[in-house]
């Protein structure tokens, strides 16, 4: 068997799509290009890595939009990743460390700080889970009122990041508690 852009190039060949007729028209004929698609603040920042000053002059195939640009811009300035020098945009150290980084530049500035404040692994944690959908199991256990207690349990006042963070706490606190005991830990989960 051939991926479908292979099948039928190098010989006969046949393409086994696995979802539906309807699925498959609903799909766009090509993929949204990578800059239309991207955090752009991300994308900036490589090019500035690569020695591009006036990215708004750059053109490109597929042109993003001038407020996503300019927020991007605003971004990075923030974030002091960034200054502008004349018309041009130019890396600062901190955004040369940043670029480092498989990350947002929000994110990887995040850990930066929190390195200086001591709370790296609270910080290395809470931007682990924001790459998860959710850190709630409906499928598993319990269903959705299940969900709702734990939810309850969990929240912090401060917001989601804390609530993903008193999560991540208690199960570690479970397991250093009764680390034999693994329904237990799927409680906790």
């Amino acid at each position: 068997m051939q991926r479908a852009g292979r099948a039928g190039r190098d010989g006969p060949g046949k393409c086994y799509r696995l979802y539906s007729i309807d699925s498959f028209q609903k799909l766009q004929p090509s993929s949204v290009p990578e800059v239309l698609r991207s955090n752009l603040a991300t994308v900036l920042l490589e090019m500035l890595a690569l020695g591009l000053r006036r990215p708004r002059k750059l053109k490109l195939m597929q042109q993003p939009d001038m407020d996503s640009l300019a927020a991007a811009e605003h971004e990075l300035l923030g974030l002091g990743a960034a200054i502008l020098d004349g018309k041009e945009l130019r890396l600062t150290p901190i955004g040369q460390i940043l670029c480092k980084f498989p990350l947002t530049p929000d994110q990887a500035r995040v850990l930066m700080i929190s390195n200086e404040l001591s709370c790296l692994e609270e910080a290395l944690t809470v931007i682990a889970a924001m790459s998860c959908e959710t850190v709630f199991d409906q499928e598993t256990r319990g269903g959705a009122e299940d969900i709702e207690q734990a939810r309850a349990r969990f929240s912090a006042s401060g917001g989601d990041h804390l609530t993903i963070l008193n999560i991540v706490q208690a199960f570690k606190q479970q397991r250093r508690v009764s680390s034999s005991h693994l329904k237990v830990l799927h409680r906790i989960c």
